[in-house]
């Protein structure tokens, strides 16, 4: 993912074969406050919608949403880009202590389209 100052982006993406990334209402909750707290400070959230088996963010991204940080294997990253990532893996745990499952829960990368 590759951000530009003042663009806004459609982020989104979906349950591992379509299955669920939400199980409960404490999930919508947690999913939103690590929102909250993980990608406001680096963007404007203009809209979202979670849904069942996936998610869709309206995003502009602001200078800080640009600034290139170290990431593994030497390749700088966009400050936004890693802490998405970060957010989505830490999710992903979350639901898979609670479920008692491991693996992917989603199905791809997480895609960020400029509109």
């Amino acid at each position: 993912m590759r951000f530009i100052e003042h663009e806004v982006y459609h982020l989104y993406n979906r349950g591992n074969n379509k299955q669920p990334i939400f199980f409960n209402q404490a999930n919508y909750n947690y999913f939103l406050s690590r929102i909250r707290s993980d990608w406001k400070p680096h963007c404007e959230i203009l809209a979202w919608c979670l849904m069942p088996n996936h998610f869709h963010f309206m995003l502009q991204a602001t200078a800080n949403s640009c600034v290139e940080i170290p990431s593994y294997g030497g390749k700088p990253m966009q400050v936004l880009a890693r802490k998405i990532g970060l957010m989505l893996s830490s999710y992903a745990q979350y639901i898979n202590r609670q479920n008692k499952t491991s693996g992917s829960l989603f199905q791809q990368k997480t895609k960020a389209k400029c509109i």
